[in-house]
């Protein structure tokens, strides 16, 4: 009894929605800015409101769904010049240390591209949480931004890099974050074994019980996942 007693409430592992998300970018190119995005990316937060500062970010992009919306463009971004997709396909982000600033979360993390990790810190804005009515699913959506040097992660090996384009690159990424049921599901069975285990059927347990399953979705929502 005394070992439930109290625990704080776990935080809640939510998966990106890449329908509702983007990753943009921008560069500057002689007298202007040129903007791009990335199409294939991934991406798990684990968030609880209450304790902000213990939340974690990982992501995931594709380096070759690079797109500028210049295919001669994007194939060079792609080739060795930049990004070297055929020996570095993956741009990732793992945080390592979450601080609340105001109303922000700085997240800092380490952020490997191109075969080189560096610590970065991403400015991260809630923009609010709350339930979808089309499917019942718990959401949380945030915006993210950053400015990193292409110089420090060796994506600027083209000859005319420094008289074209500029070194800072401007991240942006908007997003939307779906609850992880799997995740939720994981922790009612744990939560379960628990209760089944004490054989004093204690109305701490149930409470703690109560507590891990509060986020689960309605039942509608449920029978529309398993027919698909």
């Amino acid at each position: 009894l005394i070992l439930l007693v109290g625990r704080p409430a776990q935080a809640s592992t939510y998966t990106i929605d890449t329908n509702h998300s983007t990753v943009g970018f921008s560069i500057r190119h002689l007298v202007s800015k040129t903007k791009g995005t990335f199409g294939a990316f991934s991406g798990t937060i684990t968030y609880d409101a209450s304790q902000p500062q213990k939340s974690s970010f990982t992501a995931s992009i594709d380096a070759s769904s690079s797109d500028t919306n210049h295919k001669r463009r994007d194939g060079h971004l792609q080739s060795a010049d930049f990004f070297d997709v055929a020996n570095h396909p993956t741009i990732t982000f793992n945080s390592t240390k979450v601080e609340t600033k105001g109303a922000l979360l700085h997240v800092i993390g380490d952020l490997t591209m191109h075969g080189v990790t560096k610590s970065v810190t991403i400015h991260v804005e809630i923009l609010g949480t709350g339930t979808n009515p089309r499917n019942g699913k718990k959401q949380i959506g945030l915006a993210g931004s950053l400015t990193i040097k292409a110089s420090d992660f060796g994506v600027n090996s083209w000859e005319d890099f420094e008289t074209i384009l500029g070194d800072e690159v401007e991240i942006e990424i908007d997003a939307d974050f779906d609850l992880n049921y799997e995740h939720v599901i994981s922790a009612v069975s744990a939560c379960t074994g628990e209760i089944a285990s004490s054989g004093d059927g204690g109305a701490p347990r149930i409470s703690r019980f109560v507590e891990k399953i509060k986020f689960a979705p309605p039942r509608q929502s449920l029978r529309s996942r398993a027919g698909g």
